[in-house]
Protein backbone atom coordinates (compact mmCIF):
# COMPACT_ATOMS: atom_id res chain seq x y z
CA UNK A 1 0.00 0.00 0.00
CA UNK A 2 1.15 3.68 -0.11
CA UNK A 3 0.48 6.51 1.68
CA UNK A 4 -1.18 9.68 0.16
CA UNK A 5 0.32 12.33 1.58
CA UNK A 6 -2.02 15.17 0.67
CA UNK A 7 -5.17 13.58 1.95
CA UNK A 8 -8.45 13.85 -0.21
CA UNK A 9 -9.76 16.09 -2.32
CA UNK A 10 -12.84 16.55 0.10
CA UNK A 11 -10.31 17.61 2.76
CA UNK A 12 -8.29 20.10 0.36
CA UNK A 13 -12.20 21.78 -0.60
CA UNK A 14 -12.74 21.50 3.26
CA UNK A 15 -9.65 23.22 4.56
CA UNK A 16 -8.97 25.53 1.27
CA UNK A 17 -12.40 25.94 -0.61
CA UNK A 18 -13.38 25.88 -4.41
CA UNK A 19 -10.42 25.10 -6.58
CA UNK A 20 -9.99 27.15 -9.92
CA UNK A 21 -10.44 25.54 -13.35
CA UNK A 22 -7.20 24.74 -14.02
CA UNK A 23 -6.48 22.60 -11.31
CA UNK A 24 -10.03 21.33 -11.69
CA UNK A 25 -8.84 20.62 -15.34
CA UNK A 26 -5.65 18.61 -14.06
CA UNK A 27 -7.43 16.19 -11.72
CA UNK A 28 -10.42 15.50 -13.80
CA UNK A 29 -8.34 14.62 -16.80
CA UNK A 30 -6.13 11.96 -13.80
CA UNK A 31 -9.91 11.01 -12.81
CA UNK A 32 -10.59 9.90 -15.81
CA UNK A 33 -7.73 8.13 -16.74
CA UNK A 34 -8.44 6.12 -13.65
CA UNK A 35 -11.97 5.51 -14.46
CA UNK A 36 -10.94 4.71 -18.54
CA UNK A 37 -8.51 1.74 -16.52
CA UNK A 38 -11.03 0.21 -14.97
CA UNK A 39 -14.19 0.50 -17.45
CA UNK A 40 -11.94 -1.00 -20.14
CA UNK A 41 -11.67 -4.59 -17.79
CA UNK A 42 -15.54 -3.67 -16.86
CA UNK A 43 -15.27 -2.47 -13.61
CA UNK A 44 -17.48 0.02 -12.44
CA UNK A 45 -16.30 1.96 -8.92
CA UNK A 46 -19.57 2.75 -7.95
CA UNK A 47 -18.57 5.86 -5.29
CA UNK A 48 -16.83 8.31 -7.12
CA UNK A 49 -16.90 11.58 -4.87
CA UNK A 50 -14.00 13.66 -3.69
CA UNK A 51 -13.60 11.80 -0.32
CA UNK A 52 -12.56 8.84 -2.32
CA UNK A 53 -10.31 10.84 -4.59
CA UNK A 54 -6.64 11.15 -2.51
CA UNK A 55 -3.83 13.02 -3.32
CA UNK A 56 -0.32 12.20 -3.56
CA UNK A 57 2.14 14.66 -5.13
CA UNK A 58 0.00 16.40 -7.21
CA UNK A 59 -1.12 13.44 -8.55
CA UNK A 60 -4.68 11.98 -7.55
CA UNK A 61 -5.84 8.76 -7.44
CA UNK A 62 -9.02 6.39 -7.26
CA UNK A 63 -9.82 4.78 -3.57
CA UNK A 64 -12.17 2.68 -2.11
CA UNK A 65 -12.94 -0.21 -4.07
CA UNK A 66 -15.37 -1.05 -1.42
CA UNK A 67 -18.42 -1.01 -3.73
CA UNK A 68 -16.62 -1.97 -6.70
CA UNK A 69 -18.45 -4.51 -9.44
CA UNK A 70 -17.02 -6.11 -12.66
CA UNK A 71 -19.81 -6.16 -15.40
CA UNK A 72 -19.85 -7.89 -18.61
CA UNK A 73 -20.14 -6.30 -22.00
CA UNK A 74 -22.95 -8.27 -21.82
CA UNK A 75 -24.68 -8.11 -18.33
CA UNK A 76 -26.42 -4.81 -18.54
CA UNK A 77 -28.39 -5.06 -15.06
CA UNK A 78 -28.78 -4.36 -11.67
CA UNK A 79 -31.41 -6.18 -9.30
CA UNK A 80 -33.15 -9.22 -9.36
CA UNK A 81 -31.60 -11.70 -10.46
CA UNK A 82 -29.66 -14.81 -8.66
CA UNK A 83 -26.06 -14.11 -7.48
CA UNK A 84 -26.85 -10.74 -8.53
CA UNK A 85 -26.92 -7.58 -6.49
CA UNK A 86 -30.15 -6.16 -6.35
CA UNK A 87 -30.66 -2.35 -5.99
CA UNK A 88 -34.27 -2.85 -4.79
CA UNK A 89 -32.27 -3.56 -1.03
CA UNK A 90 -30.48 -0.65 -0.81
CA UNK A 91 -28.61 1.46 -3.85
CA UNK A 92 -25.08 1.14 -3.85
CA UNK A 93 -22.95 4.88 -3.72
CA UNK A 94 -23.33 8.37 -1.85
CA UNK A 95 -26.72 10.06 -2.57
CA UNK A 96 -25.45 13.19 -3.19
CA UNK A 97 -23.33 11.57 -5.85
CA UNK A 98 -26.09 9.07 -7.65
CA UNK A 99 -27.41 8.84 -10.53
CA UNK A 100 -31.17 8.75 -11.64
CA UNK A 101 -30.84 5.65 -12.71
CA UNK A 102 -29.46 4.45 -9.88
CA UNK A 103 -31.86 6.17 -7.42
CA UNK A 104 -34.78 5.02 -9.42
CA UNK A 105 -33.34 1.37 -9.80
CA UNK A 106 -36.35 -1.26 -9.83
CA UNK A 107 -34.38 -3.97 -11.25
CA UNK A 108 -34.06 -2.39 -14.78
CA UNK A 109 -31.03 -2.59 -16.25
CA UNK A 110 -28.22 -0.20 -16.79
CA UNK A 111 -24.70 0.48 -17.63
CA UNK A 112 -22.65 0.59 -14.27
CA UNK A 113 -19.74 2.35 -15.84
CA UNK A 114 -21.94 5.34 -17.05
CA UNK A 115 -23.21 5.40 -13.14
CA UNK A 116 -19.25 6.39 -12.54
CA UNK A 117 -19.52 9.39 -15.35
CA UNK A 118 -22.03 11.18 -13.59
CA UNK A 119 -20.87 11.08 -10.43
CA UNK A 120 -17.76 12.96 -11.63
CA UNK A 121 -19.86 15.66 -12.98
CA UNK A 122 -21.38 15.76 -9.63
CA UNK A 123 -17.31 15.94 -8.42
CA UNK A 124 -16.28 18.18 -10.78
CA UNK A 125 -19.18 20.67 -9.43
CA UNK A 126 -17.87 20.51 -5.61
CA UNK A 127 -14.61 21.14 -6.90
CA UNK A 128 -15.47 24.58 -8.67
CA UNK A 129 -17.96 25.49 -6.09
CA UNK A 130 -16.55 24.26 -2.76
CA UNK A 131 -19.11 22.44 -2.05
CA UNK A 132 -21.30 19.43 -2.19
CA UNK A 133 -23.59 18.86 -5.31
CA UNK A 134 -26.98 18.82 -3.30
CA UNK A 135 -26.83 19.83 0.10
CA UNK A 136 -28.67 16.45 1.48
CA UNK A 137 -29.53 13.12 0.37
CA UNK A 138 -33.66 14.19 0.13
CA UNK A 139 -32.63 17.51 -1.58
CA UNK A 140 -30.87 15.21 -4.32
CA UNK A 141 -33.63 12.83 -4.44
CA UNK A 142 -36.35 15.34 -5.44
CA UNK A 143 -33.88 17.45 -7.61
CA UNK A 144 -32.37 14.31 -9.65
CA UNK A 145 -36.12 11.85 -9.00
CA UNK A 146 -38.97 15.07 -9.48
CA UNK A 147 -37.82 18.00 -11.00
CA UNK A 148 -35.34 16.15 -13.31
CA UNK A 149 -32.45 18.21 -12.11
CA UNK A 150 -28.65 17.70 -12.47
CA UNK A 151 -26.66 20.05 -10.04
CA UNK A 152 -24.72 22.61 -11.74
CA UNK A 153 -22.07 25.24 -10.68
CA UNK A 154 -22.26 28.83 -10.48
CA UNK A 155 -22.82 30.73 -13.43
CA UNK A 156 -19.63 31.75 -14.82
CA UNK A 157 -17.71 29.46 -12.49
CA UNK A 158 -16.85 27.37 -15.33
CA UNK A 159 -15.23 27.54 -18.72
CA UNK A 160 -17.56 27.33 -22.36
CA UNK A 161 -15.61 23.51 -21.87
CA UNK A 162 -16.42 23.41 -18.26
CA UNK A 163 -20.11 23.48 -19.02
CA UNK A 164 -19.98 21.12 -22.32
CA UNK A 165 -18.09 18.65 -20.28
CA UNK A 166 -20.73 18.84 -17.69
CA UNK A 167 -23.42 18.48 -20.08
CA UNK A 168 -21.97 15.18 -21.27
CA UNK A 169 -21.78 13.67 -17.98
CA UNK A 170 -25.28 14.52 -16.97
CA UNK A 171 -27.77 12.89 -19.77
CA UNK A 172 -30.28 11.88 -17.77
CA UNK A 173 -30.75 8.84 -20.00
CA UNK A 174 -27.60 6.45 -19.43
CA UNK A 175 -27.58 5.33 -23.01
CA UNK A 176 -26.63 9.13 -24.30
CA UNK A 177 -24.32 9.60 -21.39
CA UNK A 178 -20.88 9.82 -22.47
CA UNK A 179 -18.46 6.99 -21.95
CA UNK A 180 -15.21 7.71 -19.48
CA UNK A 181 -13.03 7.54 -22.97
CA UNK A 182 -14.70 9.47 -24.95
CA UNK A 183 -14.27 12.34 -22.23
CA UNK A 184 -10.59 11.75 -22.47
CA UNK A 185 -10.31 13.05 -25.35
CA UNK A 186 -12.52 16.07 -24.17
CA UNK A 187 -10.61 19.40 -24.09
CA UNK A 188 -11.92 20.30 -21.11
CA UNK A 189 -9.48 17.52 -19.72
CA UNK A 190 -6.35 18.72 -21.67
CA UNK A 191 -3.81 20.98 -19.42
CA UNK A 192 -3.24 24.97 -20.18
CA UNK A 193 -0.25 25.52 -18.36
CA UNK A 194 3.34 24.47 -19.78
CA UNK A 195 4.87 24.05 -16.84
CA UNK A 196 5.03 20.09 -16.69
CA UNK A 197 5.47 20.68 -12.60
CA UNK A 198 2.16 23.11 -12.60
CA UNK A 199 -0.03 22.37 -9.41
CA UNK A 200 2.27 19.51 -8.01
CA UNK A 201 -0.36 19.81 -4.80
CA UNK A 202 -3.93 20.55 -4.28
CA UNK A 203 -3.35 23.89 -2.50
CA UNK A 204 -1.43 24.83 -5.50
CA UNK A 205 -4.53 25.66 -7.53
CA UNK A 206 -5.96 28.60 -5.16
CA UNK A 207 -2.66 29.85 -4.16
CA UNK A 208 -1.74 30.42 -7.68
CA UNK A 209 -5.02 32.78 -8.49
CA UNK A 210 -3.04 34.83 -5.33
CA UNK A 211 0.67 35.34 -6.18
CA UNK A 212 2.21 36.33 -9.06
CA UNK A 213 5.59 37.33 -10.53
CA UNK A 214 7.35 34.17 -7.91
CA UNK A 215 9.10 31.77 -9.69
CA UNK A 216 8.06 28.36 -10.12
CA UNK A 217 10.72 27.04 -7.82
CA UNK A 218 9.33 29.41 -5.12
CA UNK A 219 5.65 28.96 -5.69
CA UNK A 220 5.81 25.01 -5.62
CA UNK A 221 7.83 24.91 -2.11
CA UNK A 222 5.36 27.52 -0.77
CA UNK A 223 2.35 25.19 -2.21
CA UNK A 224 4.18 22.43 -0.75
CA UNK A 225 4.56 23.83 2.83
CA UNK A 226 0.64 24.74 2.74
CA UNK A 227 0.01 21.12 1.97
CA UNK A 228 1.78 19.70 4.70
CA UNK A 229 -0.38 21.81 6.98
CA UNK A 230 -3.44 20.72 5.43
CA UNK A 231 -2.54 16.75 5.33
CA UNK A 232 -1.69 16.94 9.00
CA UNK A 233 -5.33 18.01 9.92
CA UNK A 234 -6.45 14.41 8.50
CA UNK A 235 -7.12 12.62 12.01
CA UNK A 236 -9.40 15.82 12.69
CA UNK A 237 -11.65 14.33 9.73
CA UNK A 238 -14.70 11.70 9.32
CA UNK A 239 -13.60 8.21 8.99
CA UNK A 240 -14.87 8.64 5.50
CA UNK A 241 -12.69 11.00 4.32
CA UNK A 242 -9.32 10.02 6.74
CA UNK A 243 -8.67 7.44 4.62
CA UNK A 244 -5.35 7.63 2.82
CA UNK A 245 -4.37 4.66 1.64
CA UNK A 246 -4.26 3.93 -1.93
CA UNK A 247 -5.04 0.53 -1.03
CA UNK A 248 -8.11 0.54 0.72
CA UNK A 249 -11.05 -1.33 -0.83
CA UNK A 250 -8.45 -2.36 -3.30
CA UNK A 251 -9.86 -5.00 -6.25
CA UNK A 252 -8.41 -8.18 -4.25
CA UNK A 253 -10.75 -7.21 -1.38
CA UNK A 254 -13.56 -7.10 -2.83
CA UNK A 255 -15.99 -9.46 -2.41
CA UNK A 256 -15.91 -11.14 -5.66
CA UNK A 257 -16.77 -8.33 -7.95
CA UNK A 258 -13.86 -8.16 -9.90
CA UNK A 259 -12.35 -11.38 -12.23
CA UNK A 260 -10.66 -13.43 -10.49
CA UNK A 261 -7.70 -14.13 -13.01
CA UNK A 262 -6.57 -9.85 -12.98
CA UNK A 263 -3.36 -8.68 -11.67
CA UNK A 264 -4.38 -5.81 -11.70
CA UNK A 265 -2.53 -3.18 -9.76
CA UNK A 266 -5.23 -1.20 -9.21
CA UNK A 267 -4.14 0.60 -6.30
CA UNK A 268 -0.42 1.23 -7.82
CA UNK A 269 -2.24 3.59 -10.06
CA UNK A 270 -5.68 4.67 -9.09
Amino acid sequence: MEYASGGSIGQALKKWGALCENVVRRYTAQIIEGLVYLHERDIAHRDIKPSNILIHDGVVKLADFGTARAQSKTELEIGGSPGKESFTKGHVGTSIYMSPEVMMAEGEKFDLKKTDVWSLGCSIVEMISGTPPWPSPAVAVYNVCVKNDAPVPEEGSLSDEGESFLEMCFKRDWRDRAQAEELSRHGFTKAHDDNPEFLRTSTAGNLHEQVSGVDTETFLSVAGTLNEFASSDADEESKEESNSTYGAGRAGQSEATLPSNSSLSISEWI
